[in-house]
């Protein structure tokens, strides 16, 4: 998904923040994931993820809205969010 530089100010901030970045200007890209998936035990999931062949591609991290949780790519390449509310 591409998200127009031009409008509110957290774009602003978006675009200020990538544009300090070495090789970042014009566009910013959102990547969002494309699915969410609720676990009981976050501390666990990433674990049998990581043995299955999968990598983590962030976290896992404690978001300060309240919710653990890391991404994962599934077979086709789409982003899978995994969280647990905290």
């Amino acid at each position: 998904m591409r998200v127009s530089a031009q409008g509110g100010r957290s774009i602003g901030a978006l675009k200020a923040f990538f544009e300090a970045l070495p090789g970042r200007t014009g566009q910013i890209y959102v990547i969002a994931p494309s699915m969410t998936i609720e676990v009981d035990d976050l501390d666990a999931a990433p674990e049998r993820v990581r043995a299955a062949g999968i990598a983590v591609e962030y976290g896992p991290a404690q978001e300060p809205w309240g919710v653990r949780r890391f991404y994962v790519r599934d077979p086709l390449g789409k982003l899978v969010n995994v969280l647990a509310h905290c």
